[in-house]
């Protein structure tokens, strides 16, 4: 497995040289954009609802579909920041009911990290990406960030449920 990571780790890093705004633009279609939607669509769109209907539970079959999203990757030391990923765009997913935010979601998280590496390998910011905006400890601060996210999500969640709501007592009432 240790081998399989540093290949990968190599294999990315050779990706991620980007020399040119042309290399940058071509890795940001080919890591940032087209998984998005491809990943989204095969195991939030796919997967997620087979899974969901096969074990007639919304958190099991999220659970499971980010297992295999994550297994997938096969890269075993980020499996399971990348499940937690996958579990958080499965409940995207679920409670908001359209497979655009999530692929949004992934769209970020995937471009971002193409457009930190292209301002690091261009010497515009510092190439320690891992330590930016990290000066001390920050556990409190990520704590209130996945509280307020936890939060908007809940809001999502709750506005999807009364517009679904009000579209039911329209028909009822047509």
């Amino acid at each position: 497995m240790k081998e399989m990571e540093e290949t990968a780790l190599k294999l990315t890093m050779m990706f991620l040289k980007m020399p040119t705004l042309n290399d940058f633009l071509i890795n940001l279609l080919m890591i940032g954009i087209l998984p998005a939607l491809g990943e989204e669509m095969i195991f939030r769109g796919v997967l997620q609802k087979s899974l969901i209907q096969m074990t007639r539970s919304p958190h099991a079959g999220i659970f499971l579909s980010a297992f295999i999203f994550s297994f997938i990757h096969l890269q075993f030391y980020g499996f399971l920041p990348r499940m937690a990923l996958g579990i958080f765009f499965g409940y995207l997913f679920l409670w908001s009911q359209t497979l655009w935010l999530t692929v949004i979601a992934h769209l970020i998280n995937n471009a971002g990290a193409v457009i930190f590496y292209y301002l690091a390998d261009n010497e515009v910011i510092d190439k320690k990406i891992e330590t930016i905006g990290t000066p001390g400890n920050l556990l409190p601060l990520a704590l209130i960030s996945a509280i307020v996210l936890g939060f908007l999500i809940f809001q999502i969640y709750k506005l999807n449920l009364f517009n679904r709501g009000l579209s039911k007592e329209t028909n009822d009432l047509n």
